[in-house]
């Protein structure tokens, strides 16, 4: 008997793949918040890689129900529908070392009950290279 072997045709590396461009998300930290009250949270993407990329980068960013994101949003910024969400994009050019970031202003419903919800984070590229952390979620404590 005689075994076949099939060979896989060669396939060249993706470019971050040795070592080049390596993207990081760094979601916000623990945002505290007091019942109808406002806040700000901060996400970010770094490249920590030893290249750049020319990859486009979404940040996305989802709020738990009685959490909303203020207006007015950075320019890069689009609101999704119900206050809730938003994706704020980059252009590409990320150098090693440089950082794609968001603040933004949230506010609790007037009346929302102390307590933790959890918010979400993702971040994407235009052309798949991928970012470490993402998605993940961080803590939103509303106070009394």
């Amino acid at each position: 008997m005689s075994a076949l072997l099939a060979v896989a045709p060669a396939v060249a590396a993706p470019a971050w793949a040795d070592g080049g461009a390596e993207l990081v998300l760094v979601p916000p930290g623990a945002v505290e918040v007091r019942s109808g009250g406002r806040s700000t949270l901060h996400a970010e993407v770094v490249n920590v890689g030893t290249e750049s990329t020319d990859e486009t980068v979404t940040i996305s960013i989802g709020l738990a129900p009685g959490v909303f994101i203020m207006q007015p949003l950075p320019s890069a910024c689009r609101p999704m529908p119900f206050g809730h969400s938003t994706t704020c994009t980059f252009p590409g050019g990320l150098r090693p070392g440089q950082v794609d970031s968001v603040d933004l202003g949230i506010v609790t419903s007037q009346g929302l009950d102390p307590g933790t919800r959890i918010g979400g984070v993702s971040a994407s590229t235009t052309c798949g290279l991928p970012v470490q952390g993402s998605p993940t979620h961080f803590p939103i404590v509303v106070l009394p």
